[in-house]
């Protein structure tokens, strides 16, 4: 298999149109903003930001929120045409702004994360966060979180005069995660499979991938929870199982153990510290490994 977390978020890349799809928030929510004189300031539509944050709902009407099955030239530029930014608050000297579209793949209709960053000659940053839809969906979609089947992978299938082909897409396969608009079932010898990309698409996944019936495991053989330790790269918001926001703060550079899976609040997809009750939201996140 192609490990589809490939490390494209720290490249600049084109809205292209790879077979892989990473793992996006299916929600958007904005943080407090937390005044910060000595990190860069970016605009957009005016308003001034100064903290990593979330801004969906700030670009929803916008002209590049959504974005068509494969791809579209100017999405870029349109995104860097709209913001703006300087060096701090106190400082208006202006400062470049850099698109991160290393999770927005455009083979597969669905919600995925981008990012807009600047940084300043202190070597500060600030980082927005906002989703995108992929594909013209209309009214008949219904977006579910594709979970994993194998080693955090969901396969895609291409169904054509009733016959099944696996692995229709090569070695590429769909991350675990991912939220993907859906549009109805088919079955065949036995096994149900839920349509991706339109309502005229021969493409699948196994319906169980995102029915809830086939979550990952979140213990290793031996019953042990699966755990991963990263360094958190920015301020992130505390929430609770039900998706209601605690109040803490899990703040920058710090060394966190979180659940290796990813949990479905909602439609949210969140990471569990470890020894707590807490979840951080995943697309809020910008984690380091170690």
């Amino acid at each position: 298999m192609i490990s589809l977390a490939a490390a494209a978020l720290l490249a600049v890349a084109p809205v292209v149109s790879p077979a892989v799809v990473h793992a996006a928030d299916t929600t958007s929510t904005t943080t407090t903003l937390n005044s910060n004189a000595e990190n860069p300031v970016i605009t957009y539509n005016g308003k001034k930001y100064d903290s990593n944050q979330d801004i969906t709902a700030a670009i929803a009407n916008s002209s590049f929120s959504r974005v068509p099955l494969k791809g579209s030239s100017t999405f870029i530029q349109d995104v860097k045409n709209a913001f703006s930014a300087t060096e701090s608050s106190t400082d208006n000297s202006k400062v470049n702004i850099v698109v991160y579209t290393g999770d927005l793949y455009t083979n597969i209709a669905g919600k995925y994360p981008v990012r807009v960053l600047a940084t300043n000659k202190a070597g500060k940053s600030t980082a927005l966060t906002f989703q995108v839809i992929v594909g013209n969906q209309g009214a008949n979609a219904t977006y579910a979180v594709a979970q994993p089947q194998v080693r955090g992978n969901v396969t895609l299938y291409t169904i054509r005069d009733g016959k099944v082909i696996h692995n229709s897409y090569g070695s590429y396969v769909l991350d675990g995660g991912t939220t993907v608009a859906t549009f109805g079932t088919v079955e065949i010898n036995g096994i149900s499979y839920t349509r991706l990309n339109g309502p005229d698409s021969d493409l699948f996944i196994e319906t169980k991938s995102v029915d809830g019936t086939y979550p990952e495991s979140a213990t290793n053989e031996d019953g042990q929870a699966k755990t991963v330790t990263k360094t958190l790269m920015h301020t992130a918001i505390a929430y609770n199982s039900d998706g209601h926001s605690t109040g803490k703060k899990y703040y920058a550079y710090r060394q966190l153990t979180l659940s290796a899976v990813k949990k479905n609040i909602k439609g949210s997809m969140y990471y569990n510290v470890q020894g707590t009750g807490d979840y951080i939201k995943v697309v809020l996140m910008v984690l380091r490994g170690l």
